[in-house]
């Protein structure tokens, strides 16, 4: 299964919840919020702008979760966003509002090769890669997260003007209290820094 970094999530106003809840879920799985586009339309009007910023959005991310709730099923919107993501060929991960709701695709997706129904939003969850709390170095390594979680916090302090070189605890200090590092164990964060610095 492809796991994936970043998402976009289509949903009307009556799925306002379970969408609120699957952008909680990615950022507790270590996802930047940079990498979850979360944003209710259902007020605004279709204009060029507004759908050029929708469209970079969707391209730019790497999956596109539609929240189908009764609304979303009509929704003007959620169908531009479900007709961006099928034409860039993005896989879809669909997850219903409630469990009794009917899942009707317009003809332009209901055959759409990448559309995926989720059960749940754990299951959801199991889509994306996360940082995922206190695993071991290994553990890290195997899931390729070492290197996500090497270059991300590189990135960081080389923003912050803190230098590699630096001491374990002077760059946690420099991390303390970012939402992207908080669920690393101590020791996996030691790892990771000694092996950025041999490198």
């Amino acid at each position: 299964m492809d796991k994936y970094k970043s998402a976009f999530i289509a949903f009307s106003g009556d799925g306002e919840d379970k969408a609120n809840a699957a952008f909680k879920a990615l950022q507790r799985l270590g996802l930047p919020t940079r990498a979850i586009y979360h944003y209710q339309f259902s007020r605004q009007k279709i204009s060029e702008d507004v759908g050029a910023n929708i469209r970079g959005e969707i391209r730019d991310k790497d999956a596109l979760i539609l929240i189908y709730s009764a609304n979303a099923r009509s929704s003007e919107w959620v169908q531009h966003e479900l007709s961006v993501a099928s034409g860039l060929e993005k896989p879809v991960l669909l997850l219903k509002s409630a469990h009794n709701i009917k899942v009707e695709l317009h003809d332009s997706v209901k055959d759409y090769a990448h559309l995926t129904e989720v059960p749940s939003i754990k299951k959801l969850s199991t889509h994306f890669l996360g940082t995922q709390a206190k695993v071991s170095g290994r553990d890290i390594r195997s899931l390729n997260h070492f290197d996500v979680l090497a270059e991300r916090l590189s990135t960081f302090l080389e923003d912050r003007g803190v230098a590699l070189e630096s001491s374990v605890d002077e760059i946690k200090q420099a991390i303390d209290g970012d939402d992207s590092f908080s669920i690393i164990g101590e020791r996996e964060l030691a790892s990771i820094i000694a092996t950025m610095q041999r490198s």
